[in-house]
């Protein structure tokens, strides 16, 4: 689990100060046990360089960044100990830990403002588009569905050509959500452009904290993600995801319980006359 990094995150760093990060991650131990004269000798870098970071993260001295790095260390080993076995309980393990990691640092830095923002945003816009290629359809899709199921007008697809039609009729008094971890794909990169050049409004949920777009969306919202060394699939960016849009989706029906409680019943009813008529089908 990273641990420095808990305390460098959505910060800029010069090369220097990035390699210097890095090593620290990979021996926090020697870093948090020795002065700071022979941790710079063992890091290759100056006594001064190490001051500077410990004050670019608003530490008083260095000796107060080893305690709060220690204090990480501590955390993340007792908390999120990941196996090394090869069986299936490992495995649980291992996602469970993943998770639980990427969760808590999505929900303890999340920004309150930008989700109130989009969720403004979401309450006045006449239409609402929502797109994620790859693993961010999933959160996409739940985000549609939930919308919908509260009175939004949400139009969505996970075939890139019909978001393409859609975007062509999108207006001035509309929204479009991104959800891309790392909003660098040709698809997400052509809608942004394409908002831009027309003055539409677009809010980006993403992992990428360095995104070059994020100055020119309407509301900017981050979620962390574990980076596994073998990577095999998505699996904090999509938990992470599902996590946001399911914050936002909760703000939006808090708005007016009563009326979307009256709105998701009425869904209920119909969605239940209809698997009524498919078992009277299925018993001829």
């Amino acid at each position: 689990m990273h641990t420095i990094n808990l305390i460098t995150k959505n910060k800029c760093f010069t090369k220097t100060e990035k390699f210097l990060i890095n090593w620290i991650e990979r021996n926090v131990e020697y870093f948090i046990n020795n002065k700071i004269e022979v941790v710079a000798q063992k890091a290759n870098v100056s006594t001064a360089t190490l001051t500077r970071l410990s004050k670019k993260l608003k530490f008083d001295n260095f000796r107060v960044m080893q305690l709060k790095i220690n204090e990480n260390y501590v955390v993340n080993k007792n908390n999120y100990k990941l196996s090394t076995e090869k069986n299936i309980s490992s495995t649980i393990n291992n996602i469970k830990v993943y998770n639980t990691y990427s969760i808590n640092l999505s929900t303890k830095d999340i920004d309150i403002d930008q989700v109130e923002s989009l969720i403004s945003d979401i309450k006045n816009s006449n239409k609402i588009l929502i797109y994620g290629a790859g693993s961010s359809s999933l959160a996409a899709k739940e985000l549609k569905i939930n919308l919908l199921k509260i009175g939004y007008h949400i139009m969505s697809s996970n075939d890139f050509h019909e978001i393409l039609l859609i975007i062509a009729n999108i207006e001035i008094n509309d929204h479009i959500i991104l959800i891309s971890k790392s909003c660098n794909t040709n698809e997400i990169i052509f809608i942004v452009e394409y908002c831009i050049k027309n003055n539409l409004k677009f809010s980006l949920i993403t992992s990428n904290y360095n995104c070059i777009y994020k100055l020119y969306s309407s509301n900017f919202i981050l979620f962390s993600t574990h980076e596994q060394k073998y990577r095999i699939s998505a699996i904090s960016s999509k938990v992470n995801e599902l996590v946001v849009v399911d914050i936002i989706y909760s703000e939006l029906f808090k708005l007016d319980k009563n009326k979307n409680k009256d709105i998701i019943d009425k869904g209920t009813k119909i969605v239940n006359e209809w698997n009524h008529i498919c078992k009277n089908w299925k018993d001829v």
